[in-house]
């Protein structure tokens, strides 16, 4: 066989095995390929068999100090462009194996609700509040990021239509593996704080809007000038907060299965990579000596000082410029500020909303007049899994927390 002969093959694909991948790994498949024919051409290279074409790829690999990833891409181009060398590429699988075990991974630093709720006060600080408010809930209920980034106001039940919790619609309009949507699931009962934001939040939005409206970069340039700012030396990432989901629930004693059933792992292996108990403890200890223990208590306690209609309603309404900053230069010096409006308590709509999660609770969450006492002590109404007790130290964190 040819390889000038086999590149000359029907350059259209069947529309049935263009279903295969997505568009966007198809072009990342036919760059990798136009790579792979250029550089044949170049030293006149004209591999007659597969399994000259299996050699014509280690060397392809050696000349150009081609990377991991690209070997791969350039194998699996092709393997799919062309169906007839699948099983055939044995060399070149073989030392794209070898690269993956040399390869050191950079596994995922995942970080506790508490840690979360730190990050998402300072976000609204800086006038993000929507997008403090999704780390907090991707955390809570293990959301790939790029999930929470295309959630839409209409992808979300709200606990009158979606038996008593939050559902959140995944991979709506475009399908998933097992080709059906996937759902998360937030119970208000639990994380009555987190609820009510939400529900604050989608009032403001129209049925077709993003209810976190950033994009990846601007979400891992927020996470980047926190740590900066604060001289946290962990590398903390968008994916850190489905690591912290399924790092915290397995260590509170959660069966794991039910813990991959819940983040939607498809297998064994991937889910594993996301457990790291002695690194989740690890950036809660350092933190706690770093920022101040009080502090993370206390914005876990008070998110409706930070995330609350009049927040929100500044950060939908601010200028495109304002939305645009470096986060970290947006945060004063000392630490997340409490905002000056306390709306949720201010509004009919707001006092409404309070005392029907109040009740579904039990009792535990939001009373009128500001958090209960098991919040402010890191209970479990305060969306916080962390049992953090103590009296007076949500009062000493207030008080670090204050603004100039």
């Amino acid at each position: 066989m040819n390889f000038s002969k086999l590149v000359c093959l029907p350059r259209r694909l069947d529309p049935d095995q263009a279903r295969l991948v997505t568009d966007k790994t198809r072009k990342l498949y036919q760059t990798a390929l136009d790579n792979f024919v250029e550089w044949l051409t170049k030293h006149s290279k004209n591999p007659a068999s597969p399994g000259e074409i299996d050699c014509m790829i280690v060397e392809y690999k050696n000349q150009t100090m081609l990377a991991r990833h690209k070997l791969s891409y350039t194998i699996a181009a092709l393997e799919f462009f062309f169906p007839q060398l699948r099983r055939e590429l044995v060399w070149a699988r073989r030392v794209a194996e070898g690269t993956i075990v040399a390869h050191h991974t950079q596994h995922t630093v995942p970080i506790t609700s508490l840690v979360t709720s730190f990050y998402g006060c300072s976000m609204a600080s800086a006038g993000r509040p929507s997008l403090g408010l999704g780390m907090i809930l991707q955390q809570l209920v293990g959301l790939r990021p790029k999930e929470l980034l295309k959630l839409r106001k209409r992808d979300v039940m709200t606990p009158d239509f979606g038996n008593g919790q939050f559902i959140f619609r995944l991979g709506a309009g475009t399908g998933t593996k097992s080709k059906r949507e996937q759902a998360a699931m937030l119970d208000p009962s639990i994380f009555p704080q987190t609820a009510l934001a939400l529900t604050q939040l989608m009032a403001l939005k129209e049925d077709d809007e993003y209810l976190f409206d950033y994009s990846y970069y601007q979400y891992h340039e927020s996470i980047q000038g926190i740590s900066d700012h604060y001289g946290i030396r962990f590398k903390v990432t968008p994916h850190s907060g489905r690591a912290g989901f399924a790092t915290e629930r397995v260590a509170q004693g959660e069966p794991a299965d039910k813990v991959r059933s819940a983040g939607r792992w498809l297998s064994e292996s991937s889910f594993r990579t996301y457990l790291d108990v002695v690194m989740a403890s690890q950036v809660s200890v350092f933190m706690s000596m770093a920022v101040h223990k009080e502090a993370m208590i206390f914005t876990a306690a008070n998110l409706a000082l930070y995330l609350n209609p009049s927040t929100f309603s500044a950060e939908l309404h601010a200028a495109s410029g304002v939305r645009a900053r470096s986060c970290f230069r947006a945060l004063r010096a000392s630490g997340p500020g409490a905002p000056r409006s306390r709306a949720p308590a201010a509004d009919a709509e707001g006092k409404e909303i309070k005392g029907r999660f109040a009740s579904a609770s039990k009792g535990k969450g939001f009373v009128s007049g500001g958090v209960s006492a098991p919040a402010a002590r890191g209970g479990r109404g305060s969306d916080s899994r962390s049992g953090a007790k103590g009296k007076g130290r949500g009062e000493s964190g207030s008080a670090k927390l204050k603004q100039r």
